[in-house]
């Protein structure tokens, strides 16, 4: 039977380096019978099939009109292909918040093929952290401080991921740790290989993608926001050469150290319910919360 690999993020836990390596790999491991699908790319040049998540995310309704096409497309491919493994990749899938969404990605996918799903999950304060830099140098270019985004109750994916599973069932959802430790070979492309079963790899060592700055390289974009008027393109430009050459200090966090305790234990009950009722296997994510 032929599976398809449906990795959904979450967002912050290396989605993009996981992209692009499948990218630049794609041929080689089509050799291999596995097939990074080119269908639901945002564009002809890009690395991720968000187009197939945007199309059912009820707040991205303007693609939904894109619907029956993409999943069409998607379904021929699979059904005309040799392959036997197929890999989907977009953190749009964990922006799927409820059951009824989750439940329309089942439906759009094709009959009789296996559905494994893929996520990698990070602890909740550097999770924050990572989200909260994200928007301050990339759209929408925030201008909130740090204590007000965090009012705005940002949440890793976590009940997420018990809904894919009451959907998908538990034994079809893979969840990981994003921590070096957990990953095999304590690499990140060599952990995905390995669920996938990929055993030959090709050029695995690919550069981290969306590495955050530190704190007060974020605070002097967050100005930059309030005070610099250029379009969104000069200033992604302008913004990546100051991350560039900014040296980073590492010597200010967003969060103390008793903020940062008090946000893994406001998550751990989220957690365990994930070890207890998806991985079933008790401290299987001790690193989110530990």
């Amino acid at each position: 039977m032929k599976t398809i690999y449906i990795h959904i993020g979450d967002a912050k836990t290396g989605s993009s380096t996981i992209q692009r390596f499948l990218t630049i790999n794609r041929e080689y491991n089509l050799g291999l019978g596995v097939d990074y699908v080119n269908v639901g790319l945002l564009a002809s040049e890009g690395i991720a099939q968000h187009k197939l998540a945007f199309s059912i995310n009820n707040d991205t309704k303007r693609y939904h009109k894109e619907k029956n096409q993409l999943y069409g497309s998607l379904t021929r491919h699979i059904i005309n292909s040799k392959s036997n493994k197929y890999i989907i990749s977009s953190e749009g899938f964990c922006s799927l918040r409820t059951i009824e969404e989750i439940k329309d990605l089942k439906e759009q996918l094709p009959n009789n093929v296996e559905i494994k799903i893929i996520a990698y999950l990070r602890c909740a304060d550097k999770w924050i952290e990572s989200w909260y830099s994200q928007v301050v140098k990339n759209f929408p270019f925030t201008q909130a401080k740090f204590s007000d985004f965090l009012k705005r109750n940002q949440d890793p994916a976590y009940n997420v991921i018990l809904k894919y599973a009451q959907v998908f069932g538990n034994q079809n959802v893979i969840v990981r740790a994003f921590d070096k430790r957990s990953f095999y070979q304590n690499s990140l492309i060599d952990d995905v290989c390995k669920i996938i079963g990929i055993d030959a790899l090709k050029n695995s060592e690919v550069d981290d993608e969306n590495i955050s700055p530190d704190v007060h390289c974020i605070e002097l974009l967050r100005v930059l926001n309030e005070k610099l008027i250029i379009n969104n393109s000069e200033r992604v430009t302008l913004y990546q050469q100051i991350i560039k050459s900014y040296k980073n200090t590492k010597d200010k966090s967003f969060f103390s150290e008793e903020e940062r305790e008090n946000i893994r234990l406001k998550y751990k009950v989220q957690i365990n319910e994930i070890e207890k009722n998806v991985i079933l296997k008790e401290g299987a994510l001790r690193l989110l919360y530990d």
